[in-house]
């Protein structure tokens, strides 16, 4: 087995997108974390709250959850990968008070 693969994350919601090597048994939580240290995208909102971020696989149209690796869930050289922002329904109004 080939420890890395090449991806395409798209970054949404622009689209843009990037082309990577990772390790094949990484998870999605170093995954996540990788990007945000790299500043693919804001770790916190103007206020401070963290935002939370989700990846996806264009495929299998399945989340790629934290614990698992892209070995796990079949993640392929040359796949997209999906990095969502994760909408939090009521954290203004919980924000607020």
């Amino acid at each position: 087995m080939n420890d890395k693969i090449s991806i395409i994350i798209r970054v949404m919601p622009n689209g843009d997108e990037l082309d990577v090597e990772l390790p094949l048994l990484s998870t999605g939580r170093e995954i996540v974390g990788e990007l945000l240290d790299a500043g693919v995208a804001p770790k916190a909102d103007n206020s401070g709250n963290p935002y939370i971020y989700e990846l996806f696989s264009k495929v299998s149209n399945v989340k790629i959850e934290e614990h698992k690796t892209l070995y796990d869930m079949n993640i392929s050289d040359g796949d997209i990968v999906y990095f969502v922002p994760k909408l939090v329904a009521g954290a203004i109004f919980l924000q607020a008070h």
